[in-house]
């Protein structure tokens, strides 16, 4: 499997997430790794299949997910030797707040268009992109940390190309694209999960977050997945 991040001086480091490794696998496969996504799918499906389910990254791969967002649950699977694998399940309650995050109004509405919902899909989009403030997403986790996440500018680049590429907000998403640019560390090849902005200079760095292959893999689905690419 995957570690989640690249330096050793975060926790996660000696993680290994199961939900990660799964979208991991897919933009290995794009990447053209297929050798290496083979090996992790196949420990996967044999020691850790059943947490594979009620996972909000399935949307990327094409597979609808339950409609009503849930609170996770972190479950610690296996340890063996520094690494712990874990998995988080989305059976929690219910989330009250969710339509107050950017990411989880951007994964229902790819959710939607994958159901065939477009009008919702639409709408949900819409309402995600009230939040964007011209440098990221200024949502209620934003407003905790006062620091953007790099994921969520994929999560609307992937959006926007499953409905169309609606022109109302092609600039809005050229900016994106922009600062996902910049994301990238050039050193690991893996894309920082934060960013924040000084005097309208976005910036990345060690210093701020860590490259992480759930961001990394979301990032390359966005970007390059069939199910995007197909709607350009």
């Amino acid at each position: 499997m995957l570690r989640e991040a690249y330096s050793p001086r975060v926790r996660d480091y000696y993680m290994a997430y199961v939900n990660t490794n799964m979208v991991a696998v897919k933009a290995l496969r794009i990447c053209g790794f297929d050798s290496l996504a083979n090996d992790i799918q196949k420990n996967l499906m044999k020691n850790f299949g059943r947490y594979l389910k009620s996972n909000r990254w399935e949307v990327l791969t094409g597979v609808s997910i339950d409609d009503v967002p849930r609170n996770g649950i972190m479950v610690i699977i296996a340890k063996k030797n520094s690494i712990t694998v874990a998995a988080e399940l989305r059976n929690g309650t219910v989330m009250r707040d969710w339509e107050e995050y950017a990411d989880w109004l951007l994964i229902e509405s790819i959710n939607s268009a994958i159901k065939g919902n477009r009008a919702r899909a639409q709408i949900l989009f819409n309402r995600a992109m009230e939040m964007w403030d011209g440098q990221g997403f200024r949502d209620k986790s934003f407003r905790s940390t006062k620091l953007y996440d790099t994921y969520k500018l994929a999560l609307a680049i992937y959006a926007y190309r499953l409905l169309g590429k609606p022109a109302k907000y092609s600039n809005e998403t050229d900016t994106m694209m922009r600062i996902l640019a910049r994301a990238q560390d050039p050193t690991s090849g893996g894309v920082f999960t934060n960013y924040e902005t000084i005097n309208g200079n976005t910036i990345f760095s060690e210093n701020i977050s860590d490259r992480n292959t759930e961001t990394t893999s979301i990032v390359i689905l966005a970007l390059y997945s069939q199910l995007t690419s197909s709607h350009q």
